[in-house]
């Protein structure tokens, strides 16, 4: 997964010196560099430092065209941070821009099923649980696939079956509120 993301950013800059100006290629690569280091900074548990770098990644990208993709692959690992440092609707709204353009290309079926499932996080955690289940069920089924990833899968599954049960105690009267959202994890 990380090779083809490689690659589809390697395509990204060579298309982007074809058609724009050095500084378009440039800001591309300043972007590209920015992802990275985010998405190491998220993997270390500093999210704020992750969501600086990406959101410095999608500065850089502010003047350059045709590179909806790296900026979906951006947006997509703001998800999660944003989610888990409690900034939802900016979570919201970068999943639902990311999603469309994750979907357009297979080798990212994996950022968009971490995106899904990022999305059914935040969702929940607004209260939005009837939402967040088809994010959760969507995600499931590529973690359960082939290509997917059996502790990803426990992950999602543990969510769904919380923001399932959340559901089902909304439904009965006399169950008070709860922290259920607090059992959720970003992937």
């Amino acid at each position: 997964m990380i090779r083809d993301r490689y690659l589809i950013i390697r395509n990204l800059i060579e298309i982007t010196r074809a058609t724009q100006s050095e500084q378009a290629v440039r800001n591309v690569v300043i972007a590209a560099g920015f992802l990275e280091k985010g998405t190491q900074a998220y993997h270390a548990n500093d999210l704020q430092k992750a969501v600086t770098l990406h959101e410095q990644a999608i500065s850089q990208l502010t003047n350059v065209e045709g590179v909806e993709m790296l900026r979906a692959m951006i947006q997509s690992a703001l998800v999660a941070s944003y989610a888990r440092t409690n900034r939802l609707t900016e979570a919201i709204a970068n999943a639902r821009a990311a999603i469309p353009f994750l979907t357009s290309e297979p080798r990212l079926s994996l950022d968009r099923a971490n995106c899904m499932h990022d999305l059914g996080a935040a969702l929940s955690q607004c209260g939005r649980l009837e939402e967040a289940v088809p994010c959760f069920k969507e995600a499931l089924a590529f973690y359960e696939s082939e290509r997917g990833d059996a502790a990803l899968a426990k992950t999602c599954r543990d969510n769904l079956k919380t923001v399932q049960s959340a559901i089902q105690a909304r439904k009965k009267p006399d169950q008070g509120r709860h922290s259920w959202w607090s059992k959720l994890w970003c992937v």
